[in-house]
């Protein structure tokens, strides 16, 4: 497994994939924050209005400045991330499709019904050198004689978080762009896209991810 993809922390260990979002990036859980103190409850010195009110407008600036101090694991994450230039985290895996299974159904050949099922496989890095420890898994069920199918998967990732995908892939070997419906852990109510490309055997399968997290 290698560091730099999403779901991976920058101390190497496995986050929880039932953390709430925020404290999976890295961020302080609420109760630990840290109370700011302007000194108007703890002062003896009386204030004037005016200094009142000055402390008041200032409050909101102090605060978000001192929870930038106390969540350096949100900017860490945010650096390990690739995103682009609409906020989506882009990463491109390279599925082995070591396990495969095809049923023939109804007319023999492809036909409307065949099913194809496949996983655990396991994706690799862009380079399709370095397995990441994520898993791919799914079925896809052909609707022509072209093998276009409708196709459903998962893929689990080394954290337990997990992205769910759908839509059609053709049979002609073109890329497909698929759907990501939502996912679980650091995924948990995320949208975006999947671009599947096979390679001309069927037997490598580059897909890339743009994620949008809520």
């Amino acid at each position: 497994m290698i560091d730099g993809f999403p779901w991976q922390r920058q101390s190497g260990e496995s986050k929880k994939p039932d953390e709430a979002p925020n404290q999976l990036l890295g961020s302080a859980p609420r109760a630990t924050l840290p109370m700011l103190n302007f000194g108007v409850c703890h002062s003896r010195r009386r204030f004037t209005f005016q200094e009142v009110v000055m402390i008041a407008r200032r409050a909101p600036i102090a605060m978000f400045l001192g929870l930038l101090l106390f969540l350096p694991g949100v900017v860490a994450a945010q650096q390990a991330t690739p995103v682009d230039e609409t906020g989506a985290e882009v990463f491109t895996l390279v599925e082995r499709a070591d396990f495969v299974t095809t049923i023939d159904v109804g007319d023999p050949g492809t036909s409307p019904g065949d099913l194809t099922v496949w996983g655990p496989d396991p994706l690799f890095d862009e380079a399709n050198e370095v397995d990441t420890g994520a898993l791919t898994h799914g079925s896809c069920t052909s609707l022509n004689t072209d093998g276009d199918n409708h196709c459903i998967e998962t893929v689990l990732f080394p954290d337990g978080s997990t992205l769910e995908i759908q839509g059609i892939q053709r049979g002609s070997g073109e890329p497909s762009l698929t759907t990501i419906i939502g996912g679980s852990g650091i995924y948990r109510g995320s949208s975006g896209t999947l671009l599947v490309d096979p390679s001309d055997d069927f037997t490598l399968w580059t897909k890339t991810f743009t994620v949008y997290l809520p």
